[in-house]
């Protein structure tokens, strides 16, 4: 089975824009409710079009949407490219305009990957072989390590971010 993205049964959805994570303990007292007050958590996406174009060696469906909040006057217009060759290979790119009174930060910008549960092995070129979180960052070095997907974690008291490889740290 080649299956690399699965479909989540409460969106339908396999690639879902994201901008929340649980908070961690230093955002409960300010932060938190900031992002609650804007509907941060509560971000939707409408649908305004969709195109499909196939070739011969791939398939590319672009959408626009509007991400938003059910009742405030923000949001983001976007567009966002997919792009699966011949291969199999996806690629993703997404431009986002922010409209109206937005916050003046959100809790994080990205996806959130439905992978099928066999999926267990993880490659990747980025900070490591353990998290590289500012106050470990320096003990971090370039390259391509492995891990599984439980090996990623690593287990605080309370809420807390694990996992980071990538960016040191910084939301990006």
């Amino acid at each position: 089975d080649k299956t690399l993205l699965e479909k989540d049964p409460a969106t339908g959805a396999a690639l879902i824009p994201n901008f929340w994570r649980p908070p961690t303990d230093n955002d409960v007292p300010v932060a938190c409710v900031y992002w609650k007050r804007f509907g941060v958590h509560e971000l939707t996406s409408q649908l305004r079009s969709l195109d499909i174009v196939e070739s011969a060696d791939k398939v590319e469906i672009s959408t626009k949407t509007f991400l938003s909040p059910p009742v405030l006057a923000w949001g983001f217009e976007t567009t966002s490219k997919y792009t699966i060759s011949a291969t199999g290979k996806l690629t993703v790119d997404v431009d986002l305009t922010p409209t109206g009174r937005m916050p003046t930060t959100i809790p994080r910008a990205g996806f959130n990957l439905h992978l099928p549960k066999a999926l267990s092995q993880v490659k990747y070129l980025g900070l490591g072989p353990d998290e590289s979180y500012p106050d470990k960052q320096t003990s971090q070095r370039v390259g391509v390590y492995s891990a599984t997907v439980p090996e990623l974690q690593t287990h605080y008291e309370g809420e807390r971010a694990s996992g980071d490889r990538a960016s040191g740290g910084k939301e990006v």
